[in-house]
């Protein structure tokens, strides 16, 4: 399996105040990128997991287990949240559903 494509998971910190510094520290996005192997479920497939079928979902594997928390994921440039994660002993697959912006 061929892991040429690209997944950005982001997190979203939020603002604090900080008493040493004595004031207020805005939030800040955190990006990790990492290569993947991407592709899209078909309709149904889609409809055996889900349910539905009226949006698109991804399908991404990861060589090595994430366990790290993140918010949403960007994939091409298009955001994606997740709908389901798979844990595996070697390998991370996630489902991620696409977000209208």
């Amino acid at each position: 399996m061929r892991y040429s494509d690209r997944v950005t998971f982001i997190r979203n910190t939020e603002g604090y105040y900080d008493p040493d510094l004595s004031e207020y520290v805005e939030g800040a996005e955190e990006r990790e990128t990492l290569p993947c192997n991407h592709s899209y479920l078909g309709i149904d497939r889609q409809r055996e997991l889900f349910g539905r079928v009226d949006r698109t979902t991804a399908v991404v594997r990861l060589m090595r287990p994430y366990n790290l928390p993140f918010d949403y994921a960007e994939i091409e440039g298009r955001r994606y949240e997740l709908l389901r994660e798979t844990p595996l002993r070697s390998e991370s697959v996630f489902y991620f559903e696409e977000v209208a912006q």
